[in-house]
């Protein structure tokens, strides 16, 4: 955390910045959509030619860019980034009113052999004000600036959706704070940089150059005090 040189901090910087770039550019669209062969036979039958698909499908794609823009998600996709090129862990909530990038020091999952995720845990430690009434409620004699854990669990069932439960501390919430969803919509992407074959957890590109970071922790600390030693 208190480094002798902040080089490390400089390469992540440089390395989180260019990729945010080269994937989410503000000067172009940062996918590309396109239609099969049997969705372009489908709309010339309607009388729709292939350029008129293709028009509306370019504005389908600027309208992405509207979005990514307008919820201010360009700053969370950086520090995401950050946290994948460091620690090669990070879990990203997209949630509708409010997109959250949680570290690993606040969250575990569990996967199957192949990556897939089977269980997500996250925590927030949250004071007794921030809870919505209904949930204050159901703890009695706390004081305002007590801390509670906060959980949501979510887990794959057998069908390969999602379902949500959330905690308070040992107090499983009301069924009105569950939620489900299916596996293309489930706001918690537990994302990594490096996923190895049957591992939970993934690397991050730090680690391939921890020796070389170490190395010139203990070098740059030798000149420190050496140049503290020859100024006294």
């Amino acid at each position: 955390q208190h480094d002798w040189q902040s080089l490390g901090a400089q390469a992540v910087n440089n390395l989180a910045n260019k990729l945010m770039l080269a994937l989410f550019a503000p000067s172009r669209p940062f996918f590309r959509l396109d239609a099969d062969a049997k969705t372009l036979a489908y709309f010339t039958q309607m009388g729709a030619t292939n350029q008129d698909v293709m028009e509306a499908l370019s504005v389908a794609e600027r309208e992405a860019i509207k979005q990514l823009d307008k919820r201010s998600l360009r700053p969370k996709l950086l520090e995401c980034l950050k946290h994948l090129v460091v620690v090669g862990n990070v879990l990203l909530i997209l949630d509708e009113e409010k997109t959250r990038v949680v570290g690993i020091k606040n969250y575990v999952c569990k996967r199957a052999v192949d990556g897939c995720v089977l269980e997500i845990m996250t925590k927030d430690c949250m004071t007794y004000m921030q809870l919505e009434p209904e949930i204050r409620a159901l703890f009695a004699n706390r004081k305002d600036e007590d801390k509670l854990g906060f959980y949501r669990w979510i887990k794959r069932d057998e069908n390969g959706d999602y379902r949500l439960t959330q905690w308070v501390e040992d107090t499983v919430l009301p069924e009105k704070y569950d939620g489900k969803w299916q596996e293309d919509n489930c706001p918690y992407r537990a994302l990594t940089w490096d996923l190895a074959d049957n591992c939970d957890y993934g690397t991050g590109y730090v680690e391939d150059y921890i020796g070389d970071f170490e190395a010139l922790s203990s070098l740059a600390k030798a000149q420190v005090q050496g140049s503290i030693l020859a100024s006294e």
